[in-house]
């Protein structure tokens, strides 16, 4: 009787999976956004947040659901703290430019606790009566292939000289090739750990499947990516939290989608000619005139002509000197929320922190290093506890998904990626021994 009830849906458990598919695809489209003059970069999943936390807590008055509370853990302290220093932060920045910064306020404290939304929603999706991992997974992954394969068309069209649209970074809905690079990497460390210890789709699929993502997450051209991923591996080979015989054929799968996909105007120079050769009918002219008509680059070409241009590395470079030269005007606090940006936007172009330690030395100082950083270690150091038990495959991916965002972030600044503060806080809800507190 009780084993039959325990597979009997309710309602309440069909409008919860009903909200988590919708909040699954949302969260792989973003838009920026006009507040005050301000320009807020959003994502559809921040509207439906709040409806899926609503429904939690109608459960939770009605004693429907009982939601596990964080009230007596250290992750509660440190997000508390962590908080209150934006807070001041806030106000630093005031004082040094002189002008409430508009930007900073909506974007980076108010963002701030838009992640901490999505951090407590991990862990009430982590908590409740059934297991939700396995339906978010195939939702997050069946989303992500549909973008995928519908940017990819874009892509393809374009090295393969179809599509004159110079596509030559994917970016899916993300409307940043680097932001895209990391959503679909994020998505592959996700899967990859779980495919790991079970089936999720079939053998096949699941290795289908993940050399797509894989090869989307190439696509966006983001060397950060490539930085994370080398993380990722070189972690592995200490800490065993997954078995890596199967990421080579994933990879070598994925590589050869790549060659194939960038080299796709040379494959398609081939078919031609050779039926122009078996039809009897002149031979085409040579295949650099033929890439010239068609207006496709060579792909290595294309990315070390980016590493020169004022997005690339000299952007990374100035910008890097810039933080650095503020940053020694007041090393342990540093100058404060959104300073940063005010002041280079008095002498140059926007000049972007490509670097999220490096963000945080300058705005917020050693302090704000110390506090950010030390959070992040804990918090790999509570996952870390549960890395051998049974079910802990969300913790495992969250292990590596803060082991990507610590070699991402030293290309791009990451702190404020949705995505990860759910996985992470679904991943430490798992995590905790305790099933009474957290």
């Amino acid at each position: 009787m009780n084993s039959t009830s325990k597979n009997i849906f309710s309602l309440k458990d069909y409008v919860i999976y009903f909200a988590l598919i919708f909040f699954t695809f949302s969260l792989q489209i973003f838009n920026n956004i006009n507040v005050f003059g301000s320009e807020i970069r959003v994502s559809l999943s921040d509207f439906i947040l709040p409806i899926i936390i609503m429904i939690f807590m109608r459960f939770i008055l009605n004693k429907e659901y009982n939601f596990i509370t964080l009230s007596s853990h250290k992750v509660n302290y440190a997000l508390l703290i962590l908080s209150l220093y934006l807070f001041f932060e806030l106000i630093n920045g005031y004082f040094y430019s002189n002008n409430f910064s508009k930007w900073a306020f909506f974007n980076k404290f108010v963002g701030w606790f838009v992640l901490l939304l999505y951090f407590y929603s991990g862990v009430m999706f982590a908590n409740y009566k059934r297991n939700l991992e396995i339906v978010f997974l195939k939702f997050l992954v069946v989303s992500c292939l549909i973008i995928g394969f519908y940017d990819y068309f874009s892509y393809f069209g374009y090295y393969f000289g179809f599509i004159k649209n110079d596509y030559q970074r994917m970016q899916g809905l993300s409307q940043n090739p680097n932001a895209y690079g990391v959503l679909t990497s994020i998505i592959f460390i996700l899967y990859f750990t779980f495919s790991s210890h079970k089936e999720i789709f079939s053998k096949n699929k699941d290795i289908i499947f993940l050399s797509f993502i894989l090869s989307f997450s190439l696509f966006s051209g983001s060397k950060s990516v490539v930085l994370g991923y080398l993380f990722v591996l070189f972690f592995l080979i200490f800490v065993r939290l997954i078995e890596l015989k199967k990421i080579f054929k994933i990879l070598l799968i994925s590589l050869v989608l790549v060659y194939a996909t960038v080299n796709g105007l040379l494959i398609k120079y081939y078919l031609v000619t050779t039926a122009t050769n078996f039809s009897n009918e002149k031979i085409m002219h040579d295949f650099e005139k033929y890439k010239r008509e068609n207006h496709v680059p060579n792909y290595i070409i294309t990315l070390h002509e980016n590493k020169l241009n004022e997005v690339g590395v000299n952007h990374r470079i100035e910008s890097t000197f810039k933080a650095i030269s503020l940053w020694k005007e007041r090393p342990i606090f540093g100058i404060g929320l959104g300073s940063y940006l005010e002041e280079v936007s008095k002498t140059s172009n926007k000049l972007t922190i490509h670097n999220s330690a490096l963000w945080i030395l300058t705005e917020m100082g050693l302090v704000g290093l110390f506090l950010f950083s030390g959070f992040f270690i804990y918090c790999i150091n509570l996952l870390l506890k549960k890395k051998s038990e049974k079910f802990s495959q969300m913790s495992n991916a969250s292990i590596l998904i803060l082991v990507f965002f610590i070699g991402a972030s030293l290309g791009t600044e990451l702190i404020y990626q949705r995505y990860i503060w759910l996985v992470v806080g679904w991943g430490i809800a798992n995590s905790i021994s305790n099933k009474k507190t957290i």
